[in-house]
């Protein structure tokens, strides 16, 4: 199985990366770079694959620094000439089996004998020869010269520089109490929204800046333990270089000694200086490392800082802390700005709803009132005259029913006791009239009878004369009820008179209220006529003979006309409510949207004055204030780095000066002796030869 292609979705500091190996080849592709540039990375990535991904326990988990999907895939080339896809993302529930494509290999054995590294080739029990392994150390671990306590000691002091369990200054500390005053600041500013918007970016970025640093310091302990691994082997370098230099001394020398005595002065002082010069000797791979270091983080820095800054940029800079008091007020003022914006949207939208709203009532209104019944009259005194004067219509109407009424009554009762009056009268003559007629001849004849009889005379007499008496008494009483009666019929004939009077009388108020009753008419009818005439119907004809009923209909219609007209002034009243409340909601709609637009000039303005005051210095325009802050932070720190580069180029300049002059002075006795030069490194040798 060959690899004929990688490509990296996420994992460590990959990210979109892809290598592809050229079509027909088939010797061994080597992969070169300077520490740190992903080498290991690599190897773990493919493993990964194969065999699946270490959890994030393990110190070979490798999180996707820089964005994308935590994993990716390989094309391999079968033995068969298969060309096979390999695809894993370490994701939960992943599968750890190995691949298919691997076969019944493990992934120890894969470990050990066909991917291994550092770390696996130092536990070979196959190389057992120390100068063979120190020899593939020293070329796999890139250290030449230098030492492994010096590494170590560097190492050590990257890894305390980074993080210390009680320190504050190294940078993780830095980190970590920064976020720590993040947090107390959040919960105190929780109620700020742009400020808890500002904040939770700066957490954001700081946990970043956490998580790298912590890889860093990972890395970093990857390295101390290697280095330590590597320490083991200082011994079989120390013989190693012994030796050396006992086989250079052991040489081939020159038995001639001719001239020695004449530089024995000279090579007294320089056996004298040697042990300064082998310290100065052995410091300048240090100073070297050292000045490599400097000048490789303040590459880093310029790096950071991006193309435009070299060093001759970052010296003219200005770092002084009122820049970033600057910096930080621009910051202020531009929130604040970013925050009236948003204050002011949020004015305009509820501007705008209310503006909505009352537009929105503003037609309701209107269409309820273009679809209501419109008043066919001019205004409301003339709905209620029309109902006046129906009311007076329909209580004439009723003045003149009862006044009819009343005279019929009263002619009726006139009527009836002149009726019965007579009546009586008729009565008691014909009674009358009977009784003269048969009470006297009775009475006589009696008394005749008597006389027949042979009664005495004087009862025939007494019957005669009391009968006599009686036809007078009975006379004169028909009299006096004759008289009582005629009496009585005058008395009737007054009241019948009086009946005749008050009969004309109720005529005269009937005739009266009639008249009135038709010029009511008359008006209610004149009204009709204009109404239909101002609505474009047609007069009614039987307005003049209107009756009770129709009087009803006519109110009816009147009180109905008279709520429309209440209704529609209604209407109209809360129409021109609306069209108050809707002008109103306009212009605050007006005023909110010139608002927003000054506070976005103002904003723009703060913008454009930022970008102006980063073009000044130098600074992308593009920046954000924070990233500003973040740049002249980067820019003192090259400053600083530059610093450093210059001081421990001035250390090793005096290093190499002050050995350099040794080494001439060696070079010069031997020059005198004829003896070869010593060369580099073997000053010692020489003295001691």
């Amino acid at each position: 199985m060959r690899i004929r292609e990688v490509y990296i979705d996420g994992f460590g500091i990959f990210h979109d990366f892809r290598i592809v190996v050229p079509s027909g080849n088939q010797g061994v592709v080597l992969f070169t770079g300077a520490n740190e540039a992903g080498k290991t990375t690599l190897m773990s990535f493919v493993r990964g694959v194969l065999f699946g991904f270490e959890g994030e326990a393990s110190r070979c988990f490798y999180a996707p620094l820089r964005g994308g999907r935590h994993g990716g895939s390989l094309e391999v080339e079968m033995f068969d000439g298969r060309v096979e896809r390999i695809q894993r993302y370490a994701e939960r529930g992943q599968s750890r089996q190995p691949a298919p494509e691997v076969g019944n290999m493990s992934k120890a054995l894969y470990a050990n004998v066909f991917a291994f590294g550092l770390a696996e080739l130092a536990a070979l029990s196959s190389l057992g020869s120390d100068d063979v392994r120190s020899r593939i150390y020293s070329a796999g671990a890139g250290l030449g010269t230098r030492s492994l306590p010096e590494a170590r000691r560097k190492l050590e002091s990257k890894c305390e520089s980074l993080y210390k369990p009680r320190g504050r200054t190294p940078l993780m500390n830095a980190a970590l109490a920064r976020a720590d005053e993040l947090d107390r600041r959040v919960a105190d500013l929780d109620r700020d929204p742009a400020v808890h918007a500002r904040l939770l970016r700066e957490i954001g970025e700081y946990q970043v800046l956490q998580a790298q640093t912590k890889e860093s310091l990972r890395k970093a302990r990857e390295d101390q333990q290697w280095y330590a691994s590597l320490d083991s082997t200082r011994l079989v370098w120390e013989r190693l270089c012994q030796a050396t230099a006992a086989l250079e001394r052991f040489g081939s020398e020159d038995g001639s000694c001719s001239g020695l005595l004449g530089q024995a002065g000279a090579i007294r002082e320089l056996e004298l200086k040697l042990d300064s010069y082998l310290g100065v000797a052995a410091s300048i791979p240090g100073l070297q490392a050292e000045a490599d270091a400097m000048r490789g983080d303040h590459r880093r820095l310029l790096g950071e800082l991006g193309q435009g800054w070299d060093e001759r940029a970052v010296a003219a800079f200005d770092t002084s802390p009122g820049v970033d008091e600057t910096a930080r007020q621009m910051r202020n003022a531009q929130e604040a700005l970013a925050g009236a914006v948003e204050r002011a949207q949020e004015a305009l939208r509820a501007r705008g709803e209310a503006a909505y709203e009352a537009m929105r009532q503003h037609d309701r209104l209107k269409q309820e009132l273009e679809r209501g019944r419109k008043p066919s009259y001019p205004n409301r005194a003339a709905i209620e005259s029309r109902i006046e004067g129906i009311g007076r219509c329909q209580a004439l109407l009723g003045s003149v029913s009862a006044a009819a009424a009343r005279a019929e009554a009263a002619g009726q009762r006139a009527v009836d006791a002149a009726r019965e009056a007579a009546e009586r009268a008729e009565a008691a003559s014909q009674a009358r009239g009977r009784a003269q007629t048969w009470l006297a001849p009775a009475l006589i004849g009696v008394g005749s009878v008597l006389a027949a009889l042979h009664r005495p005379a004087w009862a025939a007499l007494l019957i005669i004369v009391v009968g006599t008496a009686a036809g007078v008494a009975i006379a004169r009483n028909s009299l006096s009820r004759a008289r009582a009666a005629g009496a009585t019929a005058e008395a009737a004939r007054e009241r019948a008179g009086e009946a005749r009077a008050q009969e004309e009388q109720l005529a005269a108020a009937y005739r009266w209220a009639v008249e009135e009753l038709e010029a009511a008419k008359a008006e209610l009818s004149r009204t009709e006529q204009n109404e239909d005439a101002g609505t474009g119907a047609g007069a009614d004809s039987q307005a003049a003979t209107v009756d009770e009923a129709q009087l009803a209909r006519q109110m009816e219609r009147a009180r109905q006309d008279l709520m429309d007209w209440d209704a529609f002034a209604r209407a109209a009243r809360d129409l021109g409510d609306a069209e108050g409340a809707r002008e109103r909601a306009a212009a605050d709609l007006d005023t909110a949207r010139e608002a927003l637009e000054a506070a976005r000039a103002a904003l723009t303005s703060e913008r454009d004055k930022w970008r102006r005051w980063l073009s000044d210095r130098g600074i992308d325009p593009v920046f954000s204030h924070d990233g500003a802050l973040q740049t002249i932070e980067l820019i003192r720190r090259a400053k600083a780095a530059r610093e450093r580069v210059a001081q421990a180029a001035q250390r090793l300049e005096a290093a190499l000066g002050r050995a350099g002059d040794y080494e001439d002075a060696v070079d010069l006795v031997l020059a005198v002796l004829e003896m070869p030069s010593a060369g580099e490194g073997k000053c010692q040798a020489a003295v001691d030869r």
